[in-house]
């Protein structure tokens, strides 16, 4: 049986004070009534089931999702140019003294372990340019890992952040 948080009684023994703000009607809430017009949150346009729907949702402090913006507006905005600068710096400065990125085959290992003490040299220290060192390795790990499985597939359900 569905129970309002903080509350002991069955859903359809809830006093309508619950839903109002502490009104003094105190039909159950799933009786038909229309709550009264003064404190309907939406106005006329909105059902009584939206309406219930939105005070359990607020009482319960379950938000709903704001709208997102346009996708190219995403697009601008979750990017940094400046790490992509130093990035670029970074590649073409290692291109001029060891070749570029698919100029030889690489030690998958050996990158590995440089991307794990430079995370740690991070953390020690707070220097972004090991980020940037960091997300230059893995781009060169994405584009000539020697790993016998090497593929990219996406995992919904999969660890993000």
């Amino acid at each position: 049986m569905f129970r309002l948080r903080g509350s002991g009684a069955p859903m359809h023994q809830v006093r309508r004070d619950a839903f109002h703000g502490g009104t003094d009607n105190r039909e159950s809430p799933l009786s038909g009534r229309s709550p009264p017009k003064e404190v309907r949150a939406g106005g006329d346009d909105m059902t009584n089931t939206d309406f219930l729907r939105q005070r359990l949702l607020d009482r319960c402090g379950i938000c709903e999702r704001k709208p997102m913006p346009a996708l190219d507006i995403l697009r601008e905005r979750e990017w940094s140019p400046e790490f992509e600068r130093l990035m670029r710096n970074r590649l073409v400065m290692g291109a001029l003294r060891y070749g570029g990125i698919r100029a030889k085959k690489i030690d998958r290992h050996r990158y590995i372990d440089s991307i794990g003490r430079r995370l740690a040299s991070y953390l020690a220290d707070g220097n972004s340019e090991h980020l940037v060192d960091v997300a230059n390795l893995c781009l060169v790990l994405f584009e000539s890992s020697d790993h016998p499985n090497h593929h990219f597939a996406t995992g919904d359900g999969t660890e993000h952040c």
